[in-house]
């Protein structure tokens, strides 16, 4: 028995001595079991036929000699077994750059915050308060892109599970002996293969952001600017400002760094950095 995604057919071997190719007949009666040399091209039929089934059940029908209907199928059945085979290539190529991806998402995300934790040192309360906020808006676009991969991930491994096995059962196909049987399924065969090297499954995920956006550049320089104001600016004068509020308000006098905007905070950043990806 052979299985491609959610359709079962059964093989019968071919009889070395009646059931090959050329030896084939008709077992309806009164057709004295003649050889089915013609193939019915009519889309209710699309079966083997014998003399006397075309003068008289198929008189009407568009037939075609069956070897050559059947050279003309195996040649249209390889050329997208071929196809598809390249196909598999191709998503196994594109599934590796998505693992890639993945793995320069996540290292550098950790360079990211080794960066913001050496930052943490030059401020204390005040960079532990910021270190933690840029941490939690950095995680939760982390896992946002890296769902999005596995999910993509998933996907092409269930593709190339079952494009290749249907690939196997197709080469079987061609490669048996009986052609009543590869007739049988050769239709389903076909759509199947055509689904599978038509699909979309290796498309790029154009909603991507580049692997260097993961490395919080802007917070850091952003952090980096608020620590010299506040270090080159301190005269060791306690100062009171209100909590976190006030501290922002503090520091953002007079940096010298490119700043993100007044009302642009690091929050805002990442919340603005988000792609909703469907």
């Amino acid at each position: 028995m052979g299985q491609c995604i959610s359709h079962e057919f059964f093989y019968q071997e071919a009889n070395s001595t009646t059931d090959t190719l050329s030896k084939s007949v008709c077992v309806l009666t009164g057709h004295e079991h003649n050889e089915l040399k013609y193939y019915c091209c009519e889309e209710s039929c699309s079966k083997t036929v014998c003399d006397n089934c075309i003068v008289e059940s198929h008189k009407d029908h568009e037939t075609k000699p069956v070897s050559e209907e059947l050279t003309k199928r195996k040649k249209a059945m390889e050329n997208v077994l071929q196809a598809t085979k390249e196909k598999i290539k191709n998503v196994k190529r594109f599934l590796d750059t998505i693992n890639n991806n993945k793995v320069l998402f996540v290292q550098n995300d950790e360079k990211g915050r080794k960066s913001l934790n050496e930052q943490k040192v030059r401020a204390f309360k005040y960079i532990t308060d910021f270190q933690e906020e840029t941490v939690k808006c950095a995680d939760a676009r982390l896992q946002k892109y890296v769902k999005v991969l596995e999910r993509r991930q998933a996907q092409i491994k269930f593709f190339i599970e079952n494009s290749r096995e249907c690939c196997i059962i197709t080469e079987e196909a061609l490669s048996g002996k009986n052609m009543n049987v590869f007739l049988s399924v050769e239709k389903t065969l076909m759509e199947k293969l055509k689904t599978f090297e038509q699909s979309d499954v290796d498309k790029p995920l154009d909603t991507m952001p580049p692997a260097s956006d993961f490395e919080v550049q802007d917070p850091i320089l952003e952090l980096k600017g608020r620590i010299n104001q506040m270090t080159n600016g301190y005269d060791g004068t306690k100062r009171e400002y209100g909590g976190t509020t006030g501290k922002l308000k503090f520091i953002k006098g007079n940096i010298t760094v490119k700043p993100l905007t007044k009302k642009k905070t690091i929050a805002r950043w990442y919340d603005d950095a988000i792609t909703v990806v469907h």
